[in-house]
């Protein structure tokens, strides 16, 4: 059944002659900033009504499946193999793009979904082995790499493993030196290892991994306790959802923020999803710190001490507010504003902490809804739990 519904998705194409490559990309990428793709198909109908040539079949079929018309692009696809294009660069091109679009559209059977995936690439191949500059195959090759790895992070989420396992090995048949895609594989046989699941295929994998690759340390570590790491130096734009003030907050006063972008390791894993918390600390506001007065000046000082997620224990932190130049940059209702720092001041220890400082009589005031870049100075190593 399955190979059946592959050979159909194929016989779509055909097996036939070449024609004129260039000018339906040109057209498309005009096309497509234009967003005009009515006009598009439009343009191509009334060219067919004359000339059944390859290039308008493609256009067509494109035009159509640009608009998401994917029944009314196939049957132009048929059409066009009926008239011996099927072996026309830019007609399997659009073959394959309308097959990744129609995989994209599967929402019950993996089994569907995978077979239209694989349609899209040997359709695509097949286009850039007549011409290797074909645009439309290239982006839908990017595309189905790019949706492959969304794919197995959303079967990863939600405890799929052999899914995102199949997945990243679909990944490495195309290219066998993906770093991104072997590290992935590891990752996920190490925590069907960990969940304590046999894993009968593990010496496969571990070919496909290569042993060299697991003895330099990138990917070892995994099959022993599935750590994800966010390295040191990371940036992430957080939002307050704690008013401070250098008047009125005290020493010890808890404060909190949440992250507004997800947290990748270096390989392109989220580990910490948009909305973590992140808590912490003020240590000093003007003349609070020890009962002492620092300065006139608006002085906030504060400290990160951990973050937590959905899966993930609240963990320590060493973090700072970024800063460039001495001036902390953040953004209020849409306005670009900043603050000075006071990595200046020999009354301020910074080492660990992040500290404002106003001109003298000014007050320090964040506010909920300030966003800012918070910086890690170290890394974090982060063991997932299922």
């Amino acid at each position: 059944m399955s190979y059946r519904l592959l050979s159909l998705i194929l016989g779509l194409i055909g097996t036939l002659s070449v024609s004129v490559q260039q000018s339906v990309a040109e057209n498309r990428a005009a096309l497509t900033d234009e967003q005009k793709y009515a006009q598009a198909q439009q343009h191509y109908e009334n060219l067919l009504r004359s000339n059944k040539s390859a290039e308008n079949y493609a256009g067509l079929a494109e035009s159509l499946a640009l608009q998401n018309k994917i029944h009314q692009a196939l049957v132009v696809l048929r059409e066009a193999s009926k008239n011996n294009f099927g072996k026309d660069a830019n007609v399997a091109a659009v073959g394959g793009h309308v097959s990744y679009l129609t995989a994209n559209s599967v929402t019950v059977s993996y089994v569907r979904y995978k077979l239209f995936m694989e349609a899209a690439v040997v359709l695509c191949k097949r286009s850039l082995a007549i011409d290797p500059h074909n645009q439309i195959a290239l982006d839908t090759l990017k595309m189905v790499t790019s949706k492959r790895f969304e794919k197995a992070r959303e079967f990863e989420r939600s405890g799929d493993l052999l899914l995102a396992q199949d997945e990243y090995e679909d990944l490495l048949k195309e290219n066998k030196d993906d770093s991104k895609a072997k590290y992935g594989l590891a990752k996920v046989v190490g925590l069907r290892l960990e969940n304590g699941a046999n894993v009968p295929d593990f010496d496969r994998i571990s070919k496909i991994l290569n042993f060299s690759d697991l003895k330099s340390g990138k990917t070892s570590s995994l099959f022993a306790g599935a750590l994800d790491e966010i390295p040191a130096q990371t940036k992430v734009r957080i939002v307050f959802e704690t008013p401070l003030n250098s008047e009125t907050s005290k020493p010890e006063d808890k404060f909190s923020v949440r992250t507004l972008e997800p947290m990748t390791e270096i390989n392109g894993y989220v580990v910490f999803p948009e909305g973590s918390v992140i808590k912490g600390t003020v240590v000093q506001a003007n003349g609070w710190a020890s009962g002492q007065s620092i300065s006139q000046k608006g002085i906030l000082q504060l400290r990160f001490d951990s973050i937590e997620a959905t899966g993930i224990a609240a963990m320590p932190v060493v973090a700072k507010l970024a800063s460039h130049g001495g001036v902390i940059h953040y953004i209020r209702n849409g306005d670009n504003l900043s603050y000075d720092t006071a990595t200046e001041s020999p009354h301020m220890p910074t080492l660990l902490t992040s500290a404002f400082i106003a001109k003298k009589g000014k007050v320090i005031d964040v506010k909920v809804g300030d966003q800012f870049k918070l910086e890690f100075l170290e890394g974090l190593k982060v063991k997932r739990s299922r």
